[in-house]
């Protein structure tokens, strides 16, 4: 069965501000005052965010992006980082 949530990671020391990935997915990524990449979201992404943000991924020359595939059963919340956020289907 395919998974359709993901949850978008960025690597800041990978990236070179080329800035692409954020003409890609302008809501979901942001550029700090140097020019390199952030993630406004720790949220599972799905449907329109979730091509977007493959698109961002897939656009970035220097692989500073990457999706990380969730993982939920029914009925369960799962923790999606640092943060205090949970998602529950």
């Amino acid at each position: 069965m395919k998974n359709d949530r993901a949850r978008l990671v960025a690597n800041p020391a990978l990236c070179d501000g080329h800035g692409i990935c954020v003409l890609r997915a302008p809501d979901l990524l942001t550029l700090d005052a140097w020019g390199f990449v952030g993630v406004e979201t720790t949220e599972a992404l799905s449907g329109r965010d979730l091509r977007r943000a493959r698109s961002a991924v897939a656009a970035c020359p220097e692989r500073a992006l990457s999706l990380v595939q969730v993982h939920v059963q029914a009925g369960t919340s799962v923790r999606l980082g640092g943060n205090s956020s949970t998602w529950t289907p």
